[in-house]
Parts: C-alpha cells; structure tokens; sequence
C-alpha cells in the first residue's frame, strides 16, 4: 500500500465538490461517504499529477492517468486487512475503466478529521469482474455494512483486498508482461 499525503485544501475541495454534487443514485450509505470518497479521488489525483489528462466524463471515469481510464473506489475503515472487501454497486457496472483503485481513507468522526489515506491496490476492469463476487440487495453478510445491520444496502459486487495488485514503491501496472505504467514515489 501507498501511504498517500493529503492537505486541508484537498478536504475543502472534497466537502465543496460534494455539495454541488448531491447524492448519486448508486451510493452505498446514501451519501453519507461521498466526500470521503471524492476525498480519496482527489488525493490519488495530485500523487499521479504530471501524469493526469482530462477526463471527458466525470460519472463514467473518476481519473485519466497517463492513457489509461481510472475508477477510484474507496472506504473509511481504521485498517485495511487481506480479508477487507472492496465493493462496486451493480448500478456503476455501466462504467467500463481501464483499472479501479481501492482507497482507504481513515478519520475520527469526519472528514476534517482524517487521519490516513493509502491507495490499498488496484485490478483491471475485466479481472475485477472475473473474480468478483454478486451480492444481490438484503443479502445477510457476516461481518460488514453495520450501517444496514450486515444486509447489502444494494446489489452489488465484492472482491477481496488479497485479489488486488498491492502498489508498493515500484510497482508495474499492467497484465502479463506488457508494461503499461509505473508507479514509483
């Protein structure tokens, strides 16, 4: 995992961004992590800066780093574990990115708070729906959403944090031998 730097700056524009914004339609808690979430996108955003282009559509890819389309995904849980899951909403499977992040964002109380972020690892679109798993919406998980007393709030698709790339100082980024882009800090 990454340790990512974050200033007030970037919490002031995730608490702004996320005013204008409202509620999307395929938000877990019904908002409540949005900014926390657009927190996440914005500090992945400056770590890769000499490397982001303009995105074309906000709601369909979060970042373009490099050539490559980029969906941010994130939690807020004090410490990400091998067993963690990562989920994406049935409704966001319109969303067809080069790579999703999965981004811890770890705080007391709120955003202002925020203690810790890491960029947790990474999976290519078509590996991420080839090893995920369906939760449809009411499913009784064992352990999560205590929000919704461990029922799925929606349908959705769940991976393990052991199934992802863990990024490290050097890490390729890309399948097989073909060498896409690197990370390096």
């Amino acid at each position: 995992m990454i340790k990512l730097k974050f200033n007030q700056a970037l919490i002031d524009e995730a608490l702004n961004k996320s005013k204008q914004i409202g509620v999307l339609k395929d938000s877990f808690r019904k908002g409540k992590g949005q900014q926390h979430g657009l927190l996440a996108e914005f500090v992945v955003r400056e770590y890769f800066k000499d490397l982001i282009k303009p995105t074309e559509n906000f709601y369909n890819n979060d970042l373009t780093i490099a050539d490559y389309k980029v969906e941010i995904k994130s939690k807020t849980l004090k410490q990400v574990k091998d067993i963690t899951e990562w989920s994406i909403a049935k409704t966001s499977s319109f969303q067809k990115p080069d790579y999703y992040f999965f981004v811890n964002v770890n705080y007391n109380e709120n955003i202002k708070n925020t203690n810790e972020i890491y960029l947790a690892g990474y999976i290519s679109h078509k590996d991420f729906y080839n090893k995920a798993i369906f939760f449809p919406k009411g499913y009784q998980h064992k352990g999560g959403f205590t929000s919704t007393g461990g029922k799925s709030p929606i349908d959705h698709y769940n991976i393990f944090q052991y199934q992802l790339t863990c990024v490290s100082k050097t890490t390729i980024f890309g399948q097989g031998n073909e060498v896409q882009l690197k990370l390096s800090i």
